[in-house]
């Protein structure tokens, strides 16, 4: 997630994602607490990896789950620093300073 302005709303790419993400666990949400004989939980947990550290969205991010019915204790991990960001989806940690090879 990217900082930046998205239209005319003045929405950050940042929040943008953030609701989108929002919608997403709305729909997942709404299928798993479903009434009737296909509702087989009565609560959601939901489980979010930040890959892009943007801890300063939380506060906002958590003020739209918990407006929503069912989901309880969401939990947000970010990357730690030090973990690069693979383009396969995974990280691997960075080497350590004392680990790398001196270019004297």
């Amino acid at each position: 997630m990217e900082s930046g302005e998205v239209g005319d709303g003045g929405v950050s790419e940042a929040m943008g994602a953030a609701y989108c993400l929002i919608g997403e666990l709305a729909q997942d949400a709404s299928l798993y607490l479903a009434r009737g004989g296909s509702g087989r939980y009565h609560h959601v947990l939901p489980f979010v990896w930040d890959d892009s550290r943007r801890t300063e969205e939380y506060a906002k991010f958590l003020q739209g789950l918990e407006q929503m019915e069912g989901i309880v204790h969401p939990v947000i991990i970010a990357r730690p620093g030090q973990m690069i960001a693979s383009s396969r989806g995974r990280g691997r940690a960075a080497p350590e300073a004392g680990d790398q090879a001196s270019s004297n």
